[in-house]
């Protein structure tokens, strides 16, 4: 629960860090397997020149893709965890008040004459 009273699952935040996390090792493989297109060899320059050039430009994007689902994801866990601390320091902590449980169940204020006798 934030401040501004809405909720916010942590869990789903943990989730999705994951799951994009998740993604980035399988980007690093595309790269690695288009990179494999720089070296092709057509026996026509000016076509080598243009798939060396394809092949660079789908390797940066991929590659940039995979760098901001990183970011992504570690920014999901840093907010989960701020969410975390958030909600811990708003409740307030029972074992630093422990005369609070106690008056809390003292009975020796209550009108017990409203109660009857049951008969």
């Amino acid at each position: 629960m934030a401040g501004n009273g809405y909720t916010v699952n942590t869990g789903s935040l943990t989730t999705a860090s994951q799951s994009f996390s998740n993604a980035v090792a399988p980007m690093a493989q595309q790269v690695q397997a288009v990179g494999g297109a720089l070296g092709v060899s057509t026996g026509d320059p000016a076509l080598d020149a243009l798939i060396t050039r394809m092949a660079t430009q789908v390797m940066d994007s991929v590659a940039g893709c995979g760098q901001a689902m990183q970011a992504d994801a570690t920014g999901l866990t840093m907010n989960a965890a701020m969410y975390t601390a958030a909600d811990a320091a708003s409740v307030p902590n029972i074992a630093a008040a422990p005369n609070l449980t106690a008056s809390i169940f003292n009975t020796s204020n209550v009108n017990t004459s409203v109660l009857g006798t049951g008969g």
